[in-house]
């Protein structure tokens, strides 16, 4: 075998090791990402304290999620102007709202990003639109500042308008149970089971020592 030859399969050799080693690495990256991801974690505790935000509600009443402790708690982020998908994603709250009608520990949050425009009379023309119920659906607005925030503590993206298309599942003892891509059938899917599964616990007074 020439020199040459020699040379070549070396460098063969370690061009294909190389490939290997970084195709091994890139696996290994991935595999570790996802095992940190938080939105595959349950029992997430907000960065923030909900007990720190306060919302008005469409009526005109200063509200806060605390208000709602006790019960199971779904928030979204939208604006009433967003010509399609907040609307999608508003008639899909207003599906569930259907669906778990007769289940009075649930309640709805929709969070606007647009406090500007979506005053609370506002409000509640887009509400009152989509039929919701205003003792179990709540539509409410605070200072853009705050809402960004409220998006960081529940684990999702809010940045100006540009907002997630997750709902976030809260538990009884107001720890995040989860997050759902309202858009994605099977996490829909996932998310209603997760629901009906969370109506079955009862609150814990200990959860926070855990």
């Amino acid at each position: 075998m020439s020199l040459g030859t020699k040379f070549f399969l070396s460098a063969l050799l370690l061009a294909v090791g190389a490939y290997a080693g970084f195709t091994g690495f890139r696996i290994w990256q991935k595999a570790n990402t996802e095992v940190f991801d938080p939105k595959r974690s349950l029992n997430m505790t907000p960065e923030r304290p909900l007990a720190d935000f306060q919302f008005t509600e469409r009526s005109g009443k200063n509200v806060r999620l605390t208000d709602l402790a006790g019960k199971i708690v779904v928030v979204n982020f939208f604006f009433a102007t967003c010509p399609g998908s907040c609307r999608q994603f508003t008639s899909t709250i207003a599906g569930l709202q259907e669906d778990f009608k007769n289940d009075a520990d649930v309640r709805f949050v929709s969070v606007t990003v647009d406090p500007a425009k979506d005053t609370p009379e506002s409000l509640k023309k887009y509400a009152a639109d989509y039929g919701a119920d205003a003792d179990r659906w709540w539509f409410v607005t605070a200072p853009l500042a705050e809402t960004q925030e409220l998006g960081r503590s529940l684990k999702v993206t809010v940045l100006g308008m540009n907002h997630t298309d997750e709902m976030i599942l809260i538990d009884r003892n107001g720890v995040i149970r989860g997050t759902y891509d309202h858009k994605d059938p099977q996490k829909l899917a996932k998310f209603k089971t997760d629901l009906r599964s969370l109506l079955k616990e009862q609150p814990s007074t200990n959860r926070d020592a855990e």
